[in-house]
């Protein structure tokens, strides 16, 4: 046997050996042999032991074997006893166990969007829409994709927006709007998109109305005006008129009139109308006629007859305020509300201002940040054209309106957002409260998201914070990360870290337990690892400590980052640009080219004072001249008036941009006083409308 041929060969004598076999000593129970009983037959330590090692060695290679010849079976190679495959067999092999390659299906996500006021909109899921996650097979086509999507968002043919019967369907890939071939399969739009996990888009489109030709007669047209329905959809109506997109140039109307008796105004004959109408005319110009919230008004039409149809003479119009053109006189020049091109009516409609829903936000001084919250809870909010108007202390309504009124209500909801839900000293972070849930949290991130439409970012946030709830990825150095974390903390303890990273051995010892102990910290510090234990400290403080913060204000703010292609170094050039510096605030103030010598006095009395201003009085100045106590690039436009000894005071107007000051100070030193006084009192009132 093998196992006493190595015994031999290491010199154990021939009758130990001998006696081994006769006592049947072999490997098989050398592990269960005492020392003593072994000793008797390998009389040397080294050998016994080998003899032991070789009984382990020998059931371990064993086992290996077995191991691995299940392994190979399993993968459906041969086994390590068997022939050795070919080189052609080891090339067909590759690739043998990837189980997705193999897959006919895939899981994509379907969503609904719908075509209103000139643009598709997404449909939200608490109006029947949503993204779907849904399992299909490779080769289906974006035909059967469709009909599933129509399935899923019609169920028995019927959506808040209307049944399906009533709209023409597409289907498009996320991030574009053109429509997807029928034949196309699942396989081959992914090949084409390259997205880890594919989305579609049920596009739907309201149809427009059915056009029959008939023949108007020479009858007076009783026709009144409805409004349409709350979800936008067109009422059934006897008499219709062809869509803005489908009019041709044929079709010109020579009347409009806002009264309600319209029996003085004749309908002229055919034969007039198609004199009017002449291929040497210059095509006439469109007009836009808003919402209006009077009550229902007669409306008057005419126009050519191969392009409107009449089943009777009293019709009921649809009040459609895309539509109307313009009489090519000034008979009725008093009723037109606005006269535009096809480029400037393009245009008021892309403009969220004309089309968005007008909403108006009243907020109360006293309760800032919960009625925004309250307010901004709404997931469509954000889509809403939104005014605000703000309630006293005293109950009264203040009189000022306009962008200054929105970015005071801004600015307001943020200096008492940091100091009752945030920690940190010049750098912030959120803080988890018992009060504020996933709504709540989400509803902030709307005021960043609104805020950022007029240029408006909370910047004393912590840098990293900023950068994990906008998906940006951080890619933050250690240094950087450090330096906001000492932003964030005491400007005490951070002496106190800054001299025991540069001289350990010198720094208090005792104090620096104190502040790492305040952190949660509960490794003792030494000069190796100290620099390390803070970097550890500052992500958890900025970025994991508010994780559930930032997984409530990712979905709102990608959409920011994805529209305006954020990046790091584009966010923090944002953030450093908005921050209130002197330099930059006095090449925004502008004085009257001819001044007095009072007047030129004063306003170097200004320009001293703003650049003596630290940066809390700098932002006071700014919301006390535009509403914001950021740098927004905004003209502060100075104008000198004359007032009276008891109403001398700055006056500024946040709408305009403008500051009146009197030229009569007597020295720098009375204006700063005044202008302090007038800063630090807080008691600003917008009592002009």
């Amino acid at each position: 046997m093998a196992f006493f041929d190595a015994l031999r060969e290491r010199g154990v004598p021939e009758e130990n050996i001998s006696r081994m076999i006769e006592d049947k000593v072999d490997q098989d129970i050398m592990t269960a042999i005492d020392e003593d009983t072994l000793s008797r037959y390998i009389p040397h330590l080294g050998d016994r032991v080998f003899a032991r090692n070789w009984t382990s060695g020998e059931r371990n290679e064993e086992r290996k074997k077995i191991l691995v010849d299940r392994l190979r079976s399993k993968m459906r190679l041969s086994s390590t006893s068997g022939p050795a495959p070919t080189t052609t067999q080891s090339r067909n092999r590759i690739g043998l166990g990837n189980r997705n390659a193999e897959r006919e299906t895939r899981k994509i996500e379907v969503g609904w969007m719908n075509y209103h006021n000139g643009v598709l909109k997404q449909v939200r899921r608490p109006t029947g829409g949503g993204t779907r996650e849904i399992i299909v097979r490779k080769s289906d086509t974006m035909k059967k994709i469709l009909e599933d999507g129509k399935k899923m968002f019609f169920p028995n043919g019927k959506s808040t927006k209307g049944h399906m019967d009533e709209f023409d369907f597409t289907l498009c890939v996320m991030g574009s709007d053109e429509p997807l071939e029928d034949t196309l399969s699942v396989a081959s739009v992914h090949d084409i998109t390259r997205h880890k996990l594919l989305r579609l888009y049920v596009c739907s489109k309201r149809k427009d109305p059915e056009t029959s030709n008939t023949t108007i007669s020479n009858t007076n047209f009783n026709t009144t005006l409805e409004s349409p329905r709350q979800d936008g959809s067109l009422a059934e109506s006897t008499c219709t008129t062809p869509s803005r997109s489908s009019t041709p140039d044929s079709l010109i109307p020579h009347a409009f009139s806002k009264t309600s008796q319209i029996s003085p105004i004749m309908p002229a004959p055919v034969s007039e109308i198609r004199q009017l109408v002449s291929t040497s005319s210059p095509p006439i110009p469109a007009f836009v006629i808003p919402h209006s919230n009077e009550e229902d008004e007669e409306v008057f039409f005419l126009g050519d007859p191969r392009n409107v149809s009449c089943d009777d003479t009293n019709v009921t119009l649809v009040y459609d305020p895309q539509i109307a053109l313009l009489p090519p006189t000034n008979l009725f020049a008093d009723n037109v509300v606005e006269v535009a091109t096809e480029e400037n009516a393009t245009s008021f409609y892309e403009n969220p201002e004309n089309v968005a829903e007008k909403q108006l936000l009243t907020i109360r001084s006293a309760h800032c940040i919960t009625d925004m919250i309250n307010t901004f809870s709404d997931p469509n909010i954000l889509d809403a054209n939104i005014t605000f108007q703000r309630v006293l202390e005293n109950g009264d309504i203040e009189n000022g309106v306009g962008d200054g009124l929105v970015l005071d209500c801004i600015t307001d909801f943020w200096s008492d957002f940091y100091l009752s839900r945030t920690s940190g000293t010049t750098f912030k972070v959120p803080t988890l409260h018992h009060a504020y849930k996933e709504r709540e949290w989400e509803a902030v991130a709307r005021i960043v998201a609104f805020g950022w439409k007029h240029r408006y970012l909370p910047v004393q946030l912590a840098p990293p914070f900023l950068l994990e709830a906008f998906s940006i990825n951080p890619s933050t150095s250690s240094s950087t990360l450090m330096e906001a974390f000492f932003n964030y903390i005491s400007p005490s303890e951070k002496d106190a870290l800054t001299e025991a990273l540069n001289d350990f051995h010198n720094a208090d010892f005792e104090e620096l337990l104190s502040i790492l102990s305040s952190y949660s910290c509960t490794t003792l510090p030494t000069e190796q690892n100290l620099a390390k234990l803070l970097d550890e400290i500052a992500y958890k403080e900025l970025v994991q400590q508010p994780a559930f913060i930032i997984k409530c204000w990712k979905p709102i703010l990608r959409n920011i980052t994805e529209r305006d292609s954020f990046t790091a170094k584009v966010l923090e050039k944002i953030l450093d640009d908005l921050k209130p510096k002197a330099r930059n605030l006095t090449k925004c103030i502008h004085f009257p080219h001819d001044m007095s010598q009072s007047e030129r006095t004063t306003s170097l009395h200004l320009l001293r004072f703003v650049r003596e201003m630290n940066v809390q009085e700098i932002g006071l100045f700014l919301r006390f001249c535009t509403g914001s106590d950021l740098f927004l690039s905004k003209t502060i436009q100075v104008t000198f008036t004359n007032m009276s000894v008891f109403q001398s005071r700055p006056v500024a107007h946040t709408c305009s941009c403008s500051l009146e000051l009197v030229s009569t100070y007597a020295s720098f030193a009375e204006f700063r006083t005044e202008f302090l006084t007038v800063l630090k009192s807080g008691v600003w009132v917008m009592d002009i409308a």
